[in-house]
């Protein structure tokens, strides 16, 4: 929910390089591109190192009709792509619990992950090696994607490269077709449909009310109260 624990906090925590982060750290990383897929929010990020090695990462949250109904589910889907090179990368996944009182702990599976707190427990699914995962390892981006999935605690029944690919499909088809209902001008168009996109992801469809920023349940202080 809106007004939940954030699990990936190490902005509000003095960007911690400890705790609260989902990460993927190139060796020799000397920087960085992002853009959106089209007309979607599918985030496209292409990490480049100094020996001209590279490698794209794509993270979304599934959103498409399923049913007649809006399916929206708590998962972040997130590939991992060799795009030139030999990259080595090390994969870090670090959520905290309670407003990063407590880290949890952490079991694992032969394909997943599951960090443990006091009242959630969520669950890494991946492709990868575990103890890629687990022990943070580098190790050789293969030529065939990386996926992960951080969400609900629920295994998965289905091939997990097929359903990356299909939700990714029918996450970027859904955000096309709803940008095809908007009136907008002629001038600025890439903007506004940006503007638009962000305004719909901070609606609150259960009720229809809008938030006016996504810290809306971080508490001020001591004192109560949320920004």
């Amino acid at each position: 929910t809106f007004d939940g624990d954030p699990v990936f906090n190490c902005l509000l925590n003095n960007n911690s390089d400890k705790t609260g982060f989902w990460d993927v750290m190139l060796e020799d990383f000397e920087r960085a591109e992002q853009r959106y897929l089209g007309t979607s929010n599918v985030l496209v990020t292409t990490l480049h190192s100094s020996h001209g090695d590279s490698v794209e990462i794509r993270d979304f949250a599934p959103r498409f009709t399923h049913f007649d109904r809006t399916f929206r589910p708590f998962q972040v889907f997130r590939t991992i792509q060799r795009r030139q090179g030999e990259p080595r990368v090390a994969i870090r996944i670090r959520p905290t619990f309670q407003y990063n009182s407590t880290d949890g702990y952490h079991t694992r599976g032969s394909q997943h992950v599951r960090f443990c707190g006091p009242t959630h427990t969520w669950r890494a699914t991946t492709n990868t090696s575990i103890r890629n995962i687990v022990e943070e390892m580098p190790f050789l981006v293969p030529a065939e994607p990386i996926y992960i999935v951080f969400g609900s605690d629920e295994s998965f029944t289905n091939s997990l490269n097929d359903v990356a690919s299909d939700f990714e499909r029918k996450t970027v088809n859904y955000w096309k077709q709803w940008c095809c209902s908007l009136c907008l001008p002629v001038d600025f168009q890439d903007v506004l449909v940006r503007a638009a996109m962000t305004v719909a992801t901070m609606q609150s469809e259960d009720c229809g009310g809008f938030l006016s920023a996504l810290t809306v349940g971080v508490p001020l202080g001591p004192v109560g109260g949320a920004t």
